[in-house]
């Protein structure tokens, strides 16, 4: 068989035409649901219009038959917009489903979207490459017995390898991704050998799991396709406790903690960056002295400088990053405090309130 497949009786079974209707039929849906799109989004932002003129009408105090009509107007457009919604399913398959219709439909899903098999899933891809080099060189190790390093032996459990793989999965995948791979995996499980059940990865795992806008089987998916299978069986084995109940919204906690996370990290370079830096801090006089700009010294923050100016013995030493965050949190408080201040209610000594009625106008 082409690109080395082996016998599988499930795929086997697919005509030429067996696939030509079931990639029409999937591709009338795409373009049914992409039509029901567009006509609820366009009724949703007229009903939004109407709302918006209502509330100009309000203000200008029209009567009462004028606003009568527009919430008549209002409740008929939601009434389509909430039918709308629940015709946006898939119609009913017009031919019968035989196991040679139902295969045809599996392998076109897939390969139906040029850009993506499922919803996010070529984000993954890259750690999904670098899961099966690590199972392919791990399966080496094990095959030659020889002698394994520390490094070795910290890469060879599968259970950490899917530790690591399993939140780039529930972060970038969405709701019905996991679903599909689940239904992909149960079906991969009622193959009756192990035999099989491999050769039902190599059929699916080519459609499933390849680079981003490019076609199947080119170059670089043909090198990469030996860690996709071995990563394909163990997203397929370890599937149920991965995609378990709950799993999109961890994954979205997951992904606004690490965008957290990043956000204090760049601020902590920041900051570290300016501590480092000369920089010209403006300052602002009194009214009628002008403004003047002060030149920062070159030191470390948190540096104690000597009688000699030099910087004491910790001075080389960078913020810890809890510092950093510390200091960043203390800097945004007090410009709050600033903007928030009531500062027409500042009473100013009596010294600088001779300076300012005594500066010209």
């Amino acid at each position: 068989l082409p690109f080395n497949y082996r016998k599988l009786k499930f795929f086997d079974v697919i005509k030429a035409s067996d696939r030509a209707v079931a990639r029409k039929y999937l591709r009338d849906q795409q373009r049914n649901i992409l039509k029901r799109e567009g006509m609820w989004l366009s009724k949703h932002l007229r009903r939004v219009q109407r709302l918006e003129r209502r509330r100009i009408l309000e203000e200008k105090g029209s009567n009462t038959d004028a606003l009568e009509k527009f919430d008549e107007d209002n409740d008929s457009a939601q009434q389509e917009e909430e039918l709308c919604g629940s015709n946006s399913g898939l119609s009913t398959f017009p031919f019968p489903m035989t196991p040679s219709i139902s295969a045809a439909l599996l392998l076109e899903s897939i390969s139906l979207n040029k850009i993506e098999s499922v919803e996010g899933m070529s984000k993954c891809y890259d750690g999904i490459v670098a899961a099966g080099v690590v199972l392919l060189d791990a399966e080496d190790n094990r095959q030659s017995n020889a002698p394994l390093d520390e490094d070795q032996k910290a890469r060879l459990s599968r259970s950490e390898v899917m530790a690591a793989l399993a939140p780039l999965l529930i972060t970038y995948l969405d709701q019905a991704s996991g679903e599909a791979i689940l239904g992909l995996a149960r079906l991969r499980n009622m193959c009756g050998t192990a035999r099989y059940r491999r050769r039902f990865v190599q059929r699916v795992a080519p459609g499933l799991i390849r680079p981003q806008r490019s076609a199947m089987w080119c170059l670089k998916h043909q090198n990469d396709m030996e860690p996709i299978l071995a990563a394909a069986e163990l997203i397929f084995d370890t599937s149920e406790g991965i995609f378990r109940k709950g799993w999109f919204e961890r994954g979205k906690l997951l992904l606004a903690d690490s965008k957290r996370a990043e956000t204090l990290n760049n601020a902590a370079d920041q900051l570290r960056r300016l501590s480092t830096t000369e920089t010209d801090v403006p300052t602002l006089g009194l009214v009628g002295h002008g403004s003047h700009r002060r030149r920062t010294n070159k030191l470390m923050v948190g540096a104690t400088p000597t009688k000699d100016g030099a910087t004491g013995p910790g001075s080389n030493e960078p913020l810890a990053e809890w510092e950093v965050i510390a200091v960043d949190r203390q800097i945004r408080i007090s410009i709050s405090n600033i903007i928030s201040k009531d500062w027409s209610r500042v009473s100013l000594p009596t010294r600088e309130l001779d300076i300012i009625r005594g500066a010209p106008r």
